[in-house]
């Protein structure tokens, strides 16, 4: 059954980390800096802009490796614009840096995260059993949140110029 779409999707997709990277703390906290509803993409694109229904962030983490996806859902008379502006936050990040107040913000949202994950039995186990199976150790969450928790602006910057500035990026737009 075909359905009428009225909403284009603008997708940015950058080659990510493998579940054992020594950046995957700094890459967890780049991917906050952008998420959210007072991440950059959404407060750029969304709010200031009025041009996405939605924007976000995720990263895919595998075992041979993985991949960064920045988006927004918007209008396709907008979607061309939409890409641009994912690419210019993109850009400026590798330029400027994060903040201090995003560093912050990122840690907060991201142990967030982590405590609602494990608030059942059945989650932490699910956690420590894959860990413990992919040779990363039970207790490897609470040691990726003590990295993150104690990561610097210039360690995030530094995995930002090395994954936001890839060569192997791939730009999607999903038009009705």
């Amino acid at each position: 059954q075909r359905r009428e779409k009225q909403q284009a999707v603008v997708v940015i997709a950058l080659p990510g980390i493998d579940l054992c990277s020594q950046d995957r703390a700094a890459l967890n906290v780049v991917e906050e800096v952008f998420g959210g509803m007072d991440g950059r993409l959404f407060m750029r694109i969304r709010e200031e802009l009025g041009l996405a229904y939605y924007t976000g962030t995720t990263e895919l983490t595998g075992l041979a490796g993985g991949m960064l996806i920045f988006y927004a859902g918007t209008r396709p008379d907008a979607a061309g614009r939409v890409e641009e502006e994912l690419l210019s936050e993109l850009s400026k990040f590798v330029a400027e840096g994060v903040s201090e107040e995003e560093l912050e913000r990122a840690k907060r949202v991201y142990s967030g995260k982590h405590s609602i994950a494990k608030q059942s039995h059945g989650a932490r186990a699910h956690g420590r059993a894959l860990n413990q199976l992919y040779g990363l150790g039970v207790d490897y969450n609470e040691r990726l949140l003590a990295e993150v928790n104690g990561l610097n602006r210039q360690e995030v910057d530094a995995a930002a110029e090395k994954y936001l500035k890839s060569s192997s990026m791939v730009q999607v737009k999903v038009l009705p």
